[in-house]
């Protein structure tokens, strides 16, 4: 791989909270970090003894969809086109999201964010890379914006169906 740049984010409150990004070319993976509980089977299997399992952290928002979230990026380190994603880092936050496409247009969101990440001048650097490579491949798209969205082309499926469904029943009325 030509041009490649690796940059792993880690939270400083929470260390296992890791995400590995790497950019090459015109892609980006993204790999999130190993959990505790496979840490702990490598060392069992190292070290022939077994651990204390710490406690897992709780997510309260949107548990649901914590397993469909690992299943999509389990389905190996799925690339992104650099255009699709984007980065933000402020007061020594790091936010990351990187849309799933389907059929062209885009379907998912997937968000990756740290209040604090263990090193804010890494994170800085990794954003600009990343707006650097999206302004090396910026290209024009037959679609932008809103109508670059699964969710517009329902609505506007949505609203002309029943805009029609309403002007028939007006129409048979008469």
């Amino acid at each position: 791989m030509q041009d490649t740049y690796t940059y792993i984010a880690r939270s400083a409150e929470d260390p296992s909270k890791v995400a590995i990004f790497t950019l090459y070319d015109h892609s980006m993976t993204i790999e999130p970090g190993a959990t505790v509980e496979a840490i702990e089977k490598v060392a069992e299997t190292v070290t022939g003894e077994e651990m204390e399992a710490p406690p897992r952290p709780r997510t309260r928002r949107l548990p649901w969809l914590m397993p469909v979230l690992a299943w999509l990026l389990g389905r190996g380190a799925r690339a992104f086109q650099v255009e699709d994603t984007r980065a933000r880092a402020r007061n020594g936050g790091l936010a990351v999201t990187a849309w799933l496409r389907a059929g062209g247009l885009r379907l998912l969101p997937i968000t990756f964010y740290w209040e604090h990440v263990d090193n804010r001048d890494m994170a800085q650097s990794f954003v600009d890379e990343l707006q650097r490579r999206k302004q090396e491949t910026a290209r024009p798209m037959i679609m932008r914006g809103p109508l670059d969205v699964w969710a517009t082309w329902l609505g506007v499926g949505l609203a002309l169906g029943v805009g029609l469904y309403l002007w028939l029943r007006r129409e048979e009325s008469c």
